[in-house]
C-alpha cells in the first residue's frame, strides 16, 4: 500500500511523530464508524440479488480498512501509563463542564473497590476461622 511506503520513508523524528498521530487520529476516526451492528455481518457484504458473484463490497478492500481500523498488537494503550492519583492530586480531571459527572463516577468506582475489599477481607477470616 502506497501509504505505508512512503510512511518508511520519513527520516525525520518530528515528521515520524507527526505521522504516527494523525495515523492514530484516523485509525480512530475508522474504528468508530466500523462500530455498527450490520457490519458485523456477512449479509452486509453480499451482494443477494447475483448469486454467481455475490461480492458487493471488495473483500480486500474491506479487510484493509479494518485492519487499519485496530491497533497492532505491539501498540501500547496511552491510558496504560497514567497514574489516576497523579492525576487527581496534579491535574484537574474534575473541572469543566463534565466534571462533576466525572468526580461522582470516580466516587461511585471507589465505593464499589472499597465495599470489594470489605468482603474480600472477611471472607478470609471466615476461612481462616474455618482451618
Amino acid at each position: 500500500m502506497r501509504y505505508l511506503a512512503l510512511k518508511e520513508l520519513i527520516q525525520t523524528e518530528t515528521y515520524k511523530l507527526i505521522c504516527a498521530e494523525n495515523e492514530e487520529y484516523w485509525r480512530h476516526k475508522f474504528y468508530v464508524l466500523l462500530d455498527r451492528q450490520e457490519l458485523r455481518r456477512a449479509d452486509y457484504y453480499i451482494d443477494k440479488l447475483n448469486s454467481d458473484w455475490p461480492e458487493n463490497i471488495e473483500l480486500t478492500s474491506a479487510m484493509v480498512i479494518n485492519d487499519f481500523a485496530n491497533w497492532s498488537d505491539e501498540t501500547v494503550d496511552p491510558l496504560d501509563v497514567v497514574e489516576r492519583k497523579i492525576l487527581i492530586e496534579h491535574g484537574k480531571p474534575f473541572n469543566g463542564k463534565c466534571g462533576s459527572g466525572i468526580e461522582s463516577y470516580y466516587c461511585r468506582f471507589e465505593e464499589i473497590k472499597a465495599q470489594r475489599a470489605r468482603e474480600a477481607t472477611a471472607h478470609n477470616k471466615q476461612v481462616h476461622q474455618e482451618k
